[in-house]
């Protein structure tokens, strides 16, 4: 999920969009976004009343956006990641 934010760290990104990029369950989508809020990754926005009107909804979208902090973060992580070293010592 991480790469989904780090491929477009403009574009904000809501929890059903991450659902249905990444292929993921909802439950672990919206427990892995509620962490990397936790820990800074990532900042949240509340859509406002005139976006709810142009998308017909009854309840605001949550935009989660990568922080200056959560991006580093975020590329160390994938670049481990990819490379298969551990994060650990």
């Amino acid at each position: 999920m991480l790469k989904i934010f780090l491929d477009d760290p403009e574009t904000p990104q809501f929890g059903n969009g991450l659902v249905l990029q990444s292929g993921l369950h909802s439950g672990n989508v919206y427990f892995m976004l509620h962490g990397l809020v936790e820990a800074g990754w990532l900042a949240v926005t509340i859509e406002n009343a005139a976006g709810m009107r142009e998308r017909k909804a009854n309840r605001p979208r949550k935009y989660y956006t990568l922080t200056e902090q959560g991006h580093a973060e975020a590329t160390t992580y994938v670049c481990v990641a990819r490379s298969g070293l551990s994060t650990t010592s």
